[in-house]
């Protein structure tokens, strides 16, 4: 049986009615996606298309390096190679059907392809923010609680973690679209496709929206901020002082190992959380804007708040390898090394 079939008189009337006053919002964005100007026009498609090669060139840097050098190839550069695979996904598949759409004003693709383009959006979308969950995890376990580390992390450990968090994602998306609660409609605001409820389950859309909100926004929000305060309160605790009392030789070299291997882990435990501080301050007003839209209705808010949403969302993607290449010491310097080898490599041949 329909939903609204369930529903008083006069909840489905307010439903009918925020239904109408949906479509008109929908059709406003779309008039104002339509009639920019040419000036308008170039801005918009331009910072996109800057953005999406910046996250491209990026992110395959930073996969091509992890590739080409062993000793990178650690538990905490597992999740970060993951972010890198997931962001050359969104500006391969992802940015530049909206930078067509921002260039030509309306939806130019097939049905099938907004359907593909909505799918891959929330999975890597949430694969991005549910990765960041787990590095924050992980980093914890590794600063504040060495002693069972081992135990629960490993190489292999990591990437089961991580593909198990995208098989639920993936389950999380298709049953409200195996269920025909929902498809994914083009949204003129976002330049995307998006999850749109059908008419006759708008209150289990609102039940699902909340859901989703809480557990796949809110709650690992709260996780990385928990995490993070734990590490950073840690960090700041821990000293790597040299005691100048270790006259043998022996027991210097022992320090300074143990040392080195602190500074390291500090370095890594910053270089992570601004990682973190960037994606969330980047991920905030897209929560923002999901949440006004579960309350007020899709298409809502004015032009301007849904481009700030859709820029954010997609800087996010080419954030993370120039935070990692300019804090990350090693990682730059084995990047020139692979650039300068490559460069030495075309000019002999």
């Amino acid at each position: 049986m329909l939903e609204s079939q369930n529903i008083p008189i006069w909840s489905q009337f307010i439903l009918d009615k925020m239904e109408e006053e949906e479509q008109k919002n929908v059709e406003r964005l779309s008039s104002l996606l339509r009639s920019r100007s040419p000036t308008t026009i170039f801005f918009e498609s331009f910072f996109i298309i800057l953005i999406d090669l910046t996250a491209l060139v990026g992110n395959v840097l930073v996969c091509f390096v992890f590739y080409k050098k062993p000793m990178l190839r650690t538990i905490t550069n597992v999740y970060i190679g993951a972010l890198a695979i997931s962001d050359v996904l969104i500006s391969v598949l992802v940015m530049p059907c909206t930078a067509m759409i921002f260039i030509k004003g309306e939806w130019i693709f097939t049905d099938v392809v907004c359907q593909y383009q909505g799918f891959v959006v929330l999975l890597l979308a949430w694969a991005s923010l549910h990765i960041m969950t787990l590095t924050a995890i992980n980093r914890y376990y590794r600063v504040v609680r060495p002693n069972v580390y081992t135990k629960w992390f490993s190489i292999k450990s990591s990437i089961v973690m991580i593909c198990s968090t995208l098989v639920i994602i993936i389950i999380v998306i298709v049953i409200p679209i195996a269920g025909a609660w929902s498809h994914f409609t083009f949204r003129p605001g976002k330049g995307t496709c998006f999850m749109t409820f059908n008419k006759s389950f708008k209150t289990t859309r609102m039940v699902y929206i909340a859901g989703v909100v809480l557990f796949y926004s809110v709650l690992p929000m709260i996780i990385i901020f928990i995490c993070y305060y734990k590490v950073l309160k840690t960090v700041k605790n821990h000293t790597t002082v040299i005691h100048p009392s270790f006259k043998n030789p022996l027991q210097k070299r022992e320090q300074a190992r143990a040392t080195s291997m602190s500074v390291r882990e500090v370095n890594v435990t910053r270089t992570l959380f601004c990682m973190v501080v960037g994606f969330v301050v980047c991920w905030i007003p897209v929560i923002i804007v999901e949440m006004l839209n579960s309350f007020l209705g899709t298409a809502s808010l004015p032009r301007g708040a849904y481009l700030c949403y859709l820029y954010f969302a997609y800087i996010s993607s080419a954030l993370n390898p120039i935070i990692y290449g300019v804090m990350n010491k090693t990682f730059r310097r084995e990047l020139f090394s692979v650039l300068l080898l490559r460069k030495t490599e075309v000019c002999l041949s």
